[in-house]
């Protein structure tokens, strides 16, 4: 009777990775070409932008009491490099009320323990791992679709459109470089930016680890610029 169980719960877990498969490949055999791009610096094989960028970012900070925690100066400095990157005009918002349903994209600021749990803001925040500074979600809560299919070379990246992206922004008692550093690496992500540059380009915001870089580099700025009209 087990050897049964076991034969047929291996056949139906065949069957469904089978489905996946073939759905996978039908949604990539019928992929929109998005065109041609001539950079690529991530270390990963997709990218993502916002057909209508969202005109304010919704910043939000959990740990007040704490001054040396200054979530508001390094997002209000990530959007403004971000902007000039990618010739745009995004505003910073600063609330303390939960997001609304106009809102995209919701950056929070604050402790460990903070971003692990349910908040007065009326926003469940997914638990952030302990080891890193920031994290940007493509999941729920976020939004985020497969738009198609861009050409690179002879290769192929796949394009993702982003409807409504949550980052957070993990308070460690980072020097202010840092907290910049982090703030605008994870925006960048919430723009388009998906995977990291290698250690060729640790000298880049872009980079996989934490550093003190400040200020987005050419191979930050091409590699998401080139999606955008």
């Amino acid at each position: 009777m087990i050897k049964v169980k076991r034969a047929a719960s291996s056949a139906i877990t065949l069957a469904l990775a089978l489905v996946f498969l073939l759905s996978t490949f039908q949604i990539h055999a019928l992929a929109v070409n998005l065109g041609s791009i001539s950079y690529w610096f991530s270390d990963g094989d997709s990218i993502g932008r916002w057909t209508t960028m969202p005109g304010s970012v919704n910043t939000q900070k959990l740990d007040t009491s704490k001054s040396s925690f200054i979530f508001y100066v390094s997002m209000s400095h990530a959007i403004e490099k971000w902007n000039d990157a990618l010739g745009r005009s995004i505003a910073v918002s600063t609330v303390t009320t939960a997001p609304s349903s106009s809102d995209k994209i919701i950056f929070y600021g604050g402790t460990q323990a903070q971003l692990d749990k349910q908040t007065t803001l009326g926003s469940y925040l997914i638990p952030v791992p302990n080891d890193i500074t920031g994290r940007v979600t493509y999941n729920t809560p976020s939004v985020t679709s497969y738009e198609g299919e861009w050409t690179y070379g002879f290769m192929t990246k796949y394009g993702y459109k982003h409807e409504k992206i949550y980052g957070y922004i993990v308070d460690k008692d980072n020097t202010e470089n840092q907290q910049r550093n982090t703030s605008t690496h994870e925006l960048g992500h919430a723009l388009g930016w998906r995977g990291h540059l290698s250690t060729l380009y640790s000298t880049s915001v872009m980079y996989l680890y934490l550093t003190s870089i400040t200020v987005l580099t050419a191979a930050d700025k091409n590699q998401l610029s080139q999606v955008y009209p």
